[in-house]
Formats: C-alpha cells, structure tokens, sequence
C-alpha cells in the first residue's frame, strides 16, 4: 500500500473507508482481493451493450402494452358514444309509445355499457394519476438518499485530531485524520503504514477523549515514549514528543 499525504482527500477518504471495511467486516484475503481489485474497462465496456439490449427488451414490452390501452381506450370510447346514442334512442321511443318491454329493456342495456364505460375511463385515469404519484415518491426518495450519502461523506472529512511531525526531514508528516487511528508495520488494518525497525504489527492508537487527543500503546515490543518516558495511554499535549520504537515525532494539533 502506497504512503498517502493527509492534503490528499481522495485517498484519505478511500482509506478511511477501507479501514471501516476490514473493521466491521472482518472479511477474508479473498472479499479484501474482491474490494480493492478495480473494474476493468474492458468489462464496462461490454456492460453496455447489455443494458442497450435490457433498455430494448424493455421498450418492446412496454410500447405493446402501450397500443393495446390505446386501442382499449378507443374502443371504449367508441362504446360509450353508441351507448349514448342507444339509450337516447330508446328514450325517445319509451316517451313516444309507452313503456313497452322492448324499448325498456334496450334503454337499460345501453345505459348499462354508459356506465360501464364511464367507470372504465375513471380508472384508467386513477391508474395514470397513482403511477405519476408513486414516481414522484420514489424520486423524491432517491434525491433523500442521495442527500444522506453526500452528508455521510462529509463527515469522514471532519478536520484531523493532529499531526505528526517527523524529527528527520526526509519523513513525512503523518495527519491523525480519525477517531480511532492506528499505525503499525502491518499493511492491512491499520490507518498509517510505518515500516521502520523496530515498529510492531498494531503498535499504536490515537483516540478522542473528553475532547481531548489520547495515545494508547497496544502492547508492542519496543513500546511508546511521551517526552522520554514509557507510557501505556497517555493525554497529549501540543509539542508533546513521541517516540514510536526508534521513529521520533513532534505532536501538533494545527497544520503549519
């Protein structure tokens, strides 16, 4: 694993989110292989014939289902107006000869598909009406969750509990960007790689306490010094001198 400089946002935040990864997951060499292993382009290029090729089985599915509402509408609407035509008819006939069976009967038949008809177009219209509605439901969502994400985001960029500053001028500085912050040699699970002699697996953590900035020896060989002295976990301090094995480094909380 490459050393990251902290003014690197990008890489912090994927290693941020690496670190959260292998902490929750406890995933195996194969799932962190499956993480890290980037999609080839060649694979995304041949994605997108597939999805032209879904978007097109979709079309045909759908423009069908189109004509036929369509031609249920029409014809619906046909009925409706022969139905109306009907009823007026027999209306007429009913008031001009009595009510004779017949005429009854065939007013009753044609009111009946009017109706029918009418009821037909109401749900129809209901139907567009709740589809457009579960749309603007399920966007709205969408944006929700997107504004979510952007929040979460941004708080994995709070700004660092503090610094690192080597006492050799060719090391780099290391930035404590997280609650929680490991260094050690071994390259996975930790949030700083620091493989320099002397320097154990896990050998350190830096943590939040009561607002204030903590170290924590995890029981390394060679141990962690605070201004000479051997600590276990300790309060630090600006200008706090710590030694880490043989790696020594000044403790500051502003970034100049």
């Amino acid at each position: 694993m490459e050393m990251i400089s902290y003014e690197d946002k990008q890489k912090v935040r994927f290693y941020y989110e690496f670190h959260s990864f292998l902490v929750k997951e406890k995933p195996n060499m194969e799932q962190v292989k499956n993480y890290l292993k980037p999609q080839p382009k060649e694979l995304k290029q041949l994605q997108l014939p597939e999805q032209e090729e879904e978007e097109q089985i979709k079309q045909e599915i759908i423009q069908p289902r189109k004509k036929k509402d369509m031609a249920f509408m029409i014809l619906s609407a046909l009925l409706f107006l022969i139905a109306i035509a009907i009823a007026i008819s027999y209306a007429i006939r009913i008031f001009l000869f009595g009510f004779y069976y017949k005429f009854v009967l065939g007013f009753i038949i044609a009111l009946g598909c009017f109706i029918g008809s009418l009821c037909y177009f109401c749900y129809k219209l209901s139907a567009k009406r709740s589809k457009v509605r579960d749309i603007s439901v399920l966007q709205e969502e969408e944006r929700t969750q997107l504004l979510e994400d952007d929040q979460k985001t941004e708080l994995l960029m709070e700004d660092p509990l503090g610094y690192l500053i080597p006492k050799k001028e060719d090391e780099e500085k290391i930035c404590i960007s997280c609650d929680g912050f490991l260094i050690g040699s071994l390259l996975e699970g930790n949030d700083y790689i620091l493989e320099k002699t002397g320097v154990s697996r896990r050998h350190l953590k830096f943590f939040l306490k009561d607002e204030n900035v903590w170290i924590e020896d995890l029981d390394s060989t060679n141990g962690t010094k605070i201004n000479g002295k051997k600590i276990k976990k300790h309060q630090l301090k600006e200008g706090d001198q710590i030694k880490i094995a043989k790696e020594e480094y000044l403790f500051t909380q502003t970034q100049d």
